[in-house]
């Protein structure tokens, strides 16, 4: 996109900054630190408030800095210095944000995916990112094969975290000057290979080794983000990108009061969505949050009802089935005051449910394309929120819709295009390329197609490849999807465009017995959507196809779909 031109920033109105509800900022300074400094500032004034909470166990603050700086020092004991990739594959144990703060503190550059990425696509990452270092269990190290970095710390549970001496070391030391070398006295590195990451930590408490402390840059690389299913195209979202994020998210829920709330992450870590929103947000306000590894029947209501979040963030599909589940009706929910979904929206449906159930906690929808390291749009939590949108850009954020075809052409409100943005948190780069169609001139050139009101309110219709014309009308699956789970006989719906046969198709999960009939789901569609968007067929299915953020996996299910046409 070398010649393309693109809006002049300048002369773009903001009318969503009329929308901002009062304690919003339309900017923000954010700290020009490296993300060690949430947890240093968290140790300073909350050491004791709880932290991080997974399954029975519980770390405060003070607990996790002292892992941190264990961990720290035995990846650099091993091996790991600023700069080298270090591959994480860990479901949401206490360990894996742990791991992650280590990395940073040794300004390496964190690579995270979630531990049920397939082995091919795991392989074609290591062999993209050339990580020096993994941290997985046994199973998924040995599963590589030959592809398995030089350095392993191999992590099946968090009992190395719970085990971990209770003594608390003497950090001030590390505060007070910053040095280049261990200061202790010289000793021979171990071999590369992979151990148990207790006999990592423990051989570095023996050895007396002790992390170089060097100031994190905040424009260093801190993660490679991987595009969708794609193992060759990593994002670099450097320190200030993630902390920018962080803030935009932080700011967006006025109220949040620091070293007293508890915060719900229904997804994993490795996903930046619940990364940022969930965990450094929480981090950045002394946040205890709560790890919820799986599901399980009624364990996403047993969870609120024993630790009592007042925040939660998941995605839209989690929330959803965790509201179906048998039980739940029975737990107390009421201590919810604030639901954050990224991906496709609540159903209108679940989100009523949702209110009746908490008493009144605001669900609210986050938006955030894939070259972002955070949301770039979502609804108010205590201002106007127009259904079907995902809200106005966030603080510093400025997004524009354009036609397809000449994107230096905004279009008129309501009608669709392609959907600009640019802010702190968009990426600049991709790893080990000079150049990407997608990042030009600070602006993020998105794959998503959609519209935005006189108010600024966006909503995202679909991505390219995923929404197409037939006739002169726009086919948004995600719309025609929310028309189906508004039955109230479906509890989730998946639609796909058939490109070459001219024709939307779907699958749908129902939620009750008998099953409705495939006439009657037709016929609803017929009384809420345009013509051209009815489903020429509806299949019920058992389950659907989910990608990463837990919205449908349409390419999957066009090849689901194909396979009806022959049945």
């Amino acid at each position: 996109m070398a010649d393309v031109h693109l809006p002049d920033p300048d002369l773009l109105e903001r009318p969503w900054v009329e929308t901002y509800p009062p304690g919003v900022p339309v900017t923000y300074q954010v700290p020009v630190v490296g993300l060690p400094r949430l947890l240093d500032d968290a140790v300073r004034d909350f050491p004791e408030r709880t932290a991080l909470v997974a399954d029975d166990a519980r770390l405060d603050h003070a607990t996790v800095r002292d892992r941190v700086e264990d961990l720290a020092a035995a990846l650099h004991l091993r091996g790991v210095d600023a700069g080298d990739r270090v591959l994480v594959v860990l479901p949401n144990l206490l360990t894996l944000p742990i791991v992650l703060l280590a990395v940073w503190r040794l300004r390496a550059i964190a690579v995270p995916l979630e531990p049920t990425v397939g082995t091919d696509r795991l392989a074609r990452v290591v062999e993209d990112a050339r990580p020096i270092a993994i941290v997985a269990s046994r199973r998924i190290q040995r599963g590589l094969g030959d592809h398995r970095p030089a350095i392993g710390l191999t992590v099946d549970d968090d009992r190395w975290v719970i085990a971990a001496r209770t003594r608390r070391r003497s950090w001030l030391p590390w505060r007070r000057a910053t040095r280049t070398e261990p200061s202790a006295r010289p000793v021979t590195r171990p071999t590369a290979g992979s151990v148990r990451v207790e006999e990592a930590v423990l051989d570095a408490a023996q050895r007396g080794w002790q992390r170089p402390v060097f100031p994190v840059p905040p424009e260093a690389p801190a993660l490679l983000a991987y595009r969708d299913d794609q193992a060759t195209a990593a994002l670099v979202f450097t320190h200030q990108h993630l902390l920018a994020a962080t803030f935009q998210a932080r700011l967006w829920v006025p109220d949040v009061q620091a070293g007293r709330e508890v915060a719900l992450v229904t997804e994993s870590l490795a996903r930046l969505d619940a990364l940022v929103v969930g965990w450094l947000a929480g981090l950045l306000a002394a946040t205890s949050v709560v790890l919820l590894d799986g599901s399980g029947e009624d364990r996403f209501a047993r969870l609120v009802e024993r630790e009592r979040p007042t925040l939660l963030l998941g995605t839209s599909a989690r929330l959803q089935e965790a509201l179906a589940e048998g039980d739940t009706a029975k737990r107390d929910l009421t201590s919810l005051r604030v639901v954050l979904t990224c991906g496709p929206s609540l159903t209108p449906g679940s989100r009523s449910e949702l209110s009746r159930r908490t008493g009144g906690a605001r669900a609210r929808t986050t938006f955030r394309p894939p070259d972002a390291a955070g949301p770039t749009h979502a609804q108010p939590v205590y201002g106007l929120t127009t259904e079907g949108t995902v809200g106005p850009p966030v603080t510093d954020t400025l997004a524009v819709v354009v036609d397809p075809d000449a994107l230096d052409t905004v279009q008129p409100a309501g009608t669709a295009g392609r959907l600009l943005v640019r802010g702190p948190q968009v990426a600049a780069d991709v790893w080990g390329s000079p150049r990407d169609a997608h990042l030009v001139d600070g602006w993020a050139v998105t794959d998503h197609i959609g519209t935005v009101d006189e108010h600024g309110a966006f909503t995202p219709l679909g991505r390219l490849g995923e929404i197409d014309r037939l006739g002169d009308t726009w086919i948004a699956p995600a719309r025609v999807e929310a028309a189906l789970e508004a039955h109230a006989a479906v509890r989730r719906a998946g639609v796909v465009v058939d490109r070459a046969a001219g024709r939307v198709r779907a699958a749908v999960v129902s939620r009750r017995r008998p099953r409705p009939t495939t006439e009657e789901l037709v016929a609803h569609c017929r009384a809420h959507l345009d013509p051209s968007a009815v489903p020429a067929d509806i299949h019920l299915v058992d389950d659907l196809p989910e990608d990463e953020a837990g919205g449908v996996e349409r390419d999957e299910l066009r090849e689901r779909l194909a396979g009806k046409d022959t049945t």
